[in-house]
């Protein structure tokens, strides 16, 4: 099992957001809320990541947020940075990223990553064994997701059944 800590910031509004374009931290995963037509008011929409770019650049590219006719209303911004002991390899740091992005798009399911759930395809073995811990301010994320629980890995393990049906059931539980 391996565990990644996220550190949640936010809420955020745009233009705070737009300053957060400082390496070496502005890297990681991150959340957008705002109003949808059937969740309604404050409603976390996209999960995303800023992998190869900060969260600023990344978050500037989604243009379409930023017009103010597209019915969300006001969006606000919650950036995750990953945390621990060292900081790993750009190539391990990336691959983190990624992994906890998946992890919590399973686990969430905004209603605009409905693409990106549907393409996560059979990443079981990629995160399989991913544990991400949210802490501070992480919105309506759960505090701890675990990969396993929202993998196919476990949905089907052999002998599978309730305690007392197996053939071998040694009794009732003392």
């Amino acid at each position: 099992m391996s565990v990644v800590h996220v550190q949640w910031e936010g809420p955020l509004d745009r233009e705070a957001m737009s300053k957060a374009d400082q390496a070496p931290t502005d890297f990681g995963v991150y959340q957008v809320y705002g109003s949808h037509p059937v969740y309604g008011l404050k409603t976390l929409l996209y999960i995303g990541k800023a992998q190869d770019q900060t969260f600023a650049r990344r978050l500037s590219q989604h243009g379409w947020w930023f017009d103010r006719e597209n019915g969300q209303g006001e969006l606000s911004f919650f950036l995750g940075r990953l945390a621990g002991s060292t900081t790993p390899s750009d190539a391990e740091w990336g691959l983190q990223i990624a992994q906890v992005e998946g992890v919590l798009l399973v686990a969430h399911k905004p209603s605009y990553n409905a693409q990106s759930i549907k393409d996560l395809g059979n990443m079981d073995n990629a995160i399989g064994h991913l544990h991400v811990l949210n802490w501070g301010s992480f919105g309506s994320l759960l505090p701890e997701v675990s990969a396993a629980r929202w993998t196919q890995r476990l949905t089907d393990p052999p002998n599978y059944d309730l305690y007392g049906k197996h053939s071998k059931s040694p009794g009732k539980p003392a």
